[in-house]
């Protein structure tokens, strides 16, 4: 192989590895935002009861982890539900989110995040479809 095969080779590599780090950043940075929809309860023997959901998913501190917060939206107002869940891409557009109870598993698919909420013993707990919140422009 000659140097100019080389170079080639070197410059085809660098192109791929950047847009593979490119598309993994933009993927990730995705699920970024609000979120707003349902969270419907599967186990209707519990205290557990359907819900308006609101998700705040920001980055996390390590590259490829978020931190959502869960409200429930009562009387048109969000209430915390607890404190921050963290989470990370279990697989390509799946977001999994751990906390003390349960985790979520919550898919993206465009302006939709979808999925469900699981106790520990892996009961699905809840179905949770969600839309992104699109943001009023500024004047």
């Amino acid at each position: 192989m000659n140097i100019r095969s080389l170079v080639g080779l070197a410059i085809a590599w660098g192109l791929l590895t950047t847009s593979i780090a490119f598309a993994k950043e933009n993927a990730q940075s995705a699920v970024v935002g609000d979120w707003h929809g349902s969270s419907i309860c599967l186990v209707r023997w519990s205290a557990c009861h359907d819900e308006e959901a609101l998700y705040h998913v920001k980055a996390g501190e390590k590259a490829g982890t978020f931190l959502m917060q869960a409200d429930k939206v009562v009387n048109g107002k969000p209430q915390v539900m607890g404190p921050p869940a963290e989470c990370s891409n279990k697989e390509k557009d799946v977001l999994h989110c751990e906390f003390g109870r349960g985790f979520l598993d919550l898919t993206l698919q465009g302006d939709h995040l979808d999925g469900a909420m699981f106790l520990t013993d892996k009961t699905r707990w809840r179905d949770i479809k969600l839309t992104r919140v699109k943001q009023q422009p500024t004047p």
